[in-house]
């Protein structure tokens, strides 16, 4: 699990808690949204090209936005329901039916290396290198909704 502690949020935090809940959770999901997108392009320039199936990967890196009480989280990750059709059998019993491949097969091995592969990273060099444009980005997406709300409503109570 990667941890990254942020300072200097407390008087927006604070601002933010004092919003109404509807209020809050939209300005929040779409402030979080758009931060982990800045993690999300890296990792998807990041992603290999080379055989079959690691192409696909790049069109299954996603990200989420979840709350758990008070507390947003963003994800970057691969998705693994997404099956990418990648053209049709040629020989055997399924000759003429779609072919697919499934990224989040391969995602692991890329990222960490196998036995007999060598590790290529895609996810965690993103999260290294757009760690600080991503919570620049949320800052920024925080302050400009918070000045929104408060130039449509007055100040916050």
């Amino acid at each position: 699990m990667i941890e990254i502690k942020v300072t200097g949020i407390e008087p927006v935090a604070r601002a933010i808690e004092r919003l109404p809940e509807e209020v809050r959770r939209k300005i929040m999901s779409k402030a979080m949204k758009d931060a982990v997108q800045t993690i999300q392009e890296a990792a998807k320039n990041r992603a290999r090209v080379g055989p079959p199936g690691w192409g696909v990967l790049r069109e299954a890196i996603i990200t989420q936005v979840r709350r758990n009480g008070t507390v947003f989280m963003g994800k970057v990750g691969v998705d693994s329901s997404v099956n990418i059709p990648v053209g049709t059998f040629t020989r055997g019993r399924r000759v003429g039916q779609e072919k697919t491949e499934r990224p989040s097969r391969i995602a692991h091995l890329l990222e960490f290396g196998s036995s007999h592969a060598a590790p290529y990273p895609f996810l965690r060099p993103a999260l290294d290198a757009q760690a600080k444009n991503a919570l620049a980005r949320l800052m920024a997406n925080l302050n400009e909704a918070l000045d929104a709300y408060v130039e449509k409503n007055g100040a916050i109570t």
